[in-house]
């Protein structure tokens, strides 16, 4: 085969990679986060991993039905396997760019994810950062993003949080994010991909991040919580 698309869960990579070894395919990495090629190091060749930032704002409220919200928007690095892989969205509905920084793409998709733990915390969907509270909260989890992610090399906006609590506030109100609807079903989360990444990187800069600390610490407790119940 010529192309293998990964589009699983960020937690299944290891599961995932029993499936890529000896490939000599290209492989591109639907995933979140801002680590697509280091969960594939050691399986996949370097020359042959494409990693994507993409963004559907689509849920799946029960196995049979997916709501999708927007378009599909995909960002690749503007080199031969970006192109390579663009070529084979010709003629569908999709928004694709090709960018010579995927590094600022991907900590821009990341702070944009990273305030979706607020609904998994809280349980409740878009709704809830209506409120001021709330709304400060996401702008402190999106500000120490910001600092980690230029302190990786990355570019991103100053107003970066603020754009970040509008896009939410401009959601549909009763929008489901997937690290809400994975614990909604009692799966396993992405909140590694999410949030402790920023936690992680930011320890290696000297960065403090208390906020994404904090969540990740919460999440953990929570999934601790619901497998000791059975749940």
């Amino acid at each position: 085969m010529d192309w293998i698309f990964v589009a699983t869960k960020t937690y299944a990579a290891e599961e995932t990679a029993v499936w890529l070894a000896g490939t000599t395919a290209r492989v591109a990495i639907f995933q979140n986060g801002v680590e697509h090629r280091e969960r594939f190091t050691g399986v996949v060749a370097a020359e042959k991993m494409v990693p994507v930032v993409i963004d559907t704002p689509a849920e799946r409220p029960t196995p049979d039905r997916v709501v999708q919200r927007g378009v599909i928007r995909m960002a690749l690095s503007d080199d031969e396997n970006g192109r390579a892989l663009a070529a084979l969205f010709e003629g569908i509905e999709t928004e694709i760019t090709l960018t010579g920084d995927f590094r600022s793409a991907a900590w821009n998709k990341l702070a944009i994810n990273c305030a979706g733990v607020v609904c998994a915390l809280v349980m409740a969907p878009n709704r809830v950062i209506a409120g001021a509270a709330i709304g400060g909260i996401v702008l402190g989890l999106v500000r120490e993003c910001v600092a980690v992610a230029r302190a990786e090399g990355a570019i991103l906006p100053d107003d970066m949080p603020e754009r970040v609590l509008r896009q939410q506030r401009g959601s549909s109100p009763d929008g489901i994010n997937s690290l809400y609807g994975d614990r909604l079903a009692r799966r396993p989360t992405e909140i590694d991909a999410r949030n402790e990444v920023i936690v992680r990187l930011g320890e290696k800069h000297g960065i403090p991040t208390p906020l994404n600390a904090m969540a990740v610490a919460l999440v953990e407790a929570q999934a601790a919580k619901d497998a000791e119940q059975g749940r």
